[in-house]
């Protein structure tokens, strides 16, 4: 999929380089044209004989001058929309090379006291899963996003509609990158949150035939007034008297309908140039249900958005102090406003709510389509039944895929200890499997050939730290996780989803007898429970632990003279090797050692 990635930015590129100078020499001609314009009206000015003539023909060249300028702004908005294209091509190359920690949301403000154990595998805040795959621009899509990616609970069905649209829509990258460039365009769009239940009022009131009458009458007065005070039939003091009056009319309504205009607002602000990007995606042609599906309700959508567009340009008509004068004065303008928005509400406010639902559905499976147009090495993972885990030739999707050690591995309902020198990838092993099976659970691809897992409930222990506002020490706060973890296997009801635990060197946080003691206790624990544990320790006696269900794999090292080198392949059995002393005395710690 790449390489079709490269090959629609060269394709992007081309008619953006021939389109810039297209544009650039339609600038001149413009300008040339428009001293054309000047020089004729000039010349007619001056030369008496030809005047009519010179007239005519500037004339002609100034509206052949508007029209270039209109084909120019056309043409203008074409590059713009091009730039912003190759923009977002620009950031899945990022993506691509390791250069997407820049981007600015990271969903750390999604983090809470229930799912922030997940940012042991990196799925929120810096450096994240949700840093790499979001495209959204919206808050709320934002929130779908998150949501997709801290799953507990699973649904077969949804989540395996969710895999055929992610699979549809990974077929599309070209309408996923002219998608994110039209949000992308769309002003203080990054403020919006279109879940918020004041943009679709659904008991508005009903529109008020009698603003339209009562406005008509003194519009209608008001231009009868004019016309008299014109032909001299009135005085022009009885004509100001009615423009008098028509102003208070327009500001008694303006005051009984203020909040009614801040919905109005609210309304443009998050729909008003939407219409464009629903038309988009209405005309792309899909074949998966759940896809078409959305699609349907986005085409249901097109008539109510059009009306808010419609009522977009009388409200920025209205925002003018000098038009808004005029058009209420001779065109009822603020009770057309009002009428037009109370009937769009009254009709369409549902309609607009599952338009704006699936408009962002489509955001989210854009998002995650996005590991496979970026990543060589994809699968859509299989859902098995039996407590079991493989993977075939699997990297981690946040590592440059170049430089990523693949590994394969797998293991069935056990406890699999992990012992290595430091370094040597245990950590980044399970992260490994963690983050492949968010993905997984989100209904995405994941980096690898081959993938298989049941549904399983994801708890880790890895990075622990203190935390003195609660007075939490590093031991405690490795003790409550490994507390969740045996709360939730007690608990028949909701152990109804099997559960995977990773646990990065149990009880790091307190001497080596208690350490040793405690580890064993929650090896026997979870060797009764229907689960898979991986455990990383320094530990070698705890790969002695005398259960069944205990396997252990390791990580090792090679040195070439002086330097230390590593692998990173997971290999079956315990290690034989540690490199503690070498590192300290490499970095000065300790004296070399003869």
């Amino acid at each position: 999929m790449w390489k079709k990635m490269m090959e629609l930015k060269q394709q992007i590129q081309s008619e953006y380089i021939k389109n810039k100078k297209q544009s650039d020499r339609m600038s001149n001609t413009k300008l040339i044209v428009f001293a054309a314009a000047v020089f004729g009206f000039i010349l007619g000015a001056v030369f008496e004989p030809i005047k009519l003539l010179c007239y005519f023909l500037a004339i002609l060249v100034t509206v052949c001058f508007i029209i270039l300028l209109a084909v120019h702004s056309r043409l203008l908005e074409k590059c713009e929309t091009e730039e912003k294209q190759l923009q977002i091509i620009e950031k899945y190359e990022s993506r691509r090379n390791d250069d997407w920690q820049s981007f600015t949301d990271d969903g750390s403000s999604f983090i809470t006291e229930e799912n922030k154990d997940l940012m042991d595998l990196n799925i929120l805040g810096s450096h994240s899963l949700f840093q790499w795959l979001n495209i959204a621009y919206t808050k709320s899509g934002k929130r779908k996003l998150m949501k997709q990616l801290t799953k507990t609970e699973f649904d077969e069905t949804s989540w395996k509609q969710t895999q055929r649209a992610v699979k549809e829509m990974t077929e599309h990258p070209l309408f996923g990158i002219k998608f994110q460039a039209i949000l992308s365009e769309i002003r203080n769009i990054r403020k919006l949150d279109l879940e918020e239940k004041k943009l679709y009022p659904s008991e508005c009131k009903k529109p008020e035939w009698i603003s339209i009458i009562m406005g008509s009458v003194f519009a209608l007065a008001m231009l009868v007034s004019l016309v008299l005070g014109l032909s001299e039939m009135i005085s022009f003091g009885t004509a100001g008297i009615m423009l008098l009056i028509c102003l208070c009319n327009l500001c008694i309504f303006s005051y009984f309908h203020g909040a009614e205009y801040e919905e109005i607002e609210k309304c443009i602000r998050a729909f008003g140039k939407m219409e464009r990007l629903i038309s988009f995606v209405s005309e792309e042609q899909f074949k998966e249900d759940v896809v078409c599906q959305y699609q349907e309700k986005i085409r249901l959508g097109k008539m109510t958005m059009h009306r808010i567009s419609k009522i977009a340009s009388l409200y920025y008509a209205k925002e003018n102090m000098f038009s808004n004068v005029l058009f209420n004065v001779v065109f009822i303008l603020n009770p057309l406003l009002v009428f037009l928005y109370r009937n769009t509400m009254k009709e369409g406010s549902a309609i607009l709510y599952d338009t704006m639902e699936s408009i962002e559905k489509i955001e989210l499976f854009i998002a995650l389509a996005g590991v496979a147009w970026v990543k060589d090495t994809v699968c859509m993972p299989e859902k098995i039944k039996e407590i079991s885990f493989s993977a075939k030739n699997m990297k981690h999707p946040l590592l440059t895929e170049s430089e990523c050690i693949a590994n394969d591995f797998s293991c069935g309902e056990e406890i699999v200890i992990i012992t290595g020198s430091n370094m040597s990838g245990k950590s980044s092993f399970m992260r490994t499997i963690g983050v492949n099976l968010v993905l997984m659970y989100a209904g995405t691809y994941v980096n690898a050939e081959k993938f298989c897992a049941p549904f399983m409930r994801i708890f880790t222990s890895i990075g622990v730290q203190d935390d003195i506002s609660r007075g939490i020490s590093t031991f405690y706060g490795e003790l409550l996780r490994i507390k969740k973890v045996l709360d939730y296997a007690e608990n028949t009801a909701e152990n109804e989803v099997p559960f995977i635990v990773f646990i990065d060197e149990i009880f790091k946080g307190t001497n080596y007898n208690d350490r040793l003691f405690g580890a064993k206790a929650v090896v026997h624990k979870l060797a009764e429970k229907s689960c898979i544990t991986f455990i990383t320790t320094h530990d070698f006696e705890l790969c002695e632990v005398p259960e069944k269900k205990v396997s252990n794999y390791h990580f090792t090292e090679n040195y070439d003279g002086d330097l230390i080198v590593f692998d990173h392949k997971i290999r079956f059995g315990q290690c034989k090797t540690t490199n503690a002393r070498y590192l300290m005395e490499r970095i000065g710690v300790l004296s070399p050692s003869n």
